[in-house]
């Protein structure tokens, strides 16, 4: 998060509650989850922070990032973007889902709800 930080001037609040190490290929989707939404963050949004948070609750991992950036409508938004596609794509791959809640003017929150195997 501090190189983004830096290379972007974005600042980014990190809130992290798991109670166990991830699976790897839970852990990768996490990442580029979190990767790809605070890229559009800093093409997109014109907020100056942002925030993530990856929390186990209920036999999940919910993962957050969401700014108080000029948002937009998501069903304006062609469903064939790549950057919203490819999240959406290897959230559904480990069985998830993918939320992405905006309206202009009002920011932009991206929820991933990805299920871990076993519960909690």
């Amino acid at each position: 998060m501090r190189e983004f930080a830096e290379r972007t001037g974005i600042e980014v609040d990190l809130s992290l509650h798991l109670g166990r190490p991830l699976p790897k290929e839970l852990e990768t989707v996490v990442y580029r989850v979190v990767q790809e939404a605070l890229t559009n963050v800093a093409r997109h949004s014109g907020s100056a922070r942002a925030s993530v948070g990856v929390v186990e609750l209920m036999g999940e991992v919910r993962v957050f990032v969401e700014d108080e950036g000029k948002g937009f409508a998501p069903q304006e938004v062609a469903p064939d973007r790549q950057g919203l596609q490819g999240m959406r794509e290897r959230v559904e791959l480990v069985g998830g889902r993918l939320l992405v809640e905006s309206a202009p003017g009002e920011g932009t929150r991206v929820q991933a709800r990805l299920p871990l195997e076993g519960g909690a």
